[in-house]
């Protein structure tokens, strides 16, 4: 996944993808793009730059934690660097 921040706000998400089998590609992009009643966690994230009070997508829990996570991973790790 590649998480572009700018001044310390995620702006743009892409190429998410899992590491898992075929089955894991479903749970990724309905985590990411959510349902037709679901917003998907990238779209709650792009709306506020940040990573607070973001529903997961439900049958597509951890695949939404695991966004959320990488997210939080690229913020710390650009506060780090800055």
């Amino acid at each position: 996944m590649t998480v572009t921040i700018e001044n310390d706000k995620i702006v743009a998400l892409s190429n998410i993808t899992g590491d898992g089998d075929s089955q894991n590609v479903s749970y990724i992009c309905r985590a990411s793009e959510g349902t037709s009643k679901i917003k998907g966690v990238s779209a709650q994230i792009l709306e506020t730059g940040t990573l607070e009070n973001i529903d997961t997508v439900s049958r597509a829990t951890c695949s939404s934690k695991a966004i959320l996570e990488a997210c939080r991973n690229a913020l710390d790790a650009a506060k780090v660097t800055q």
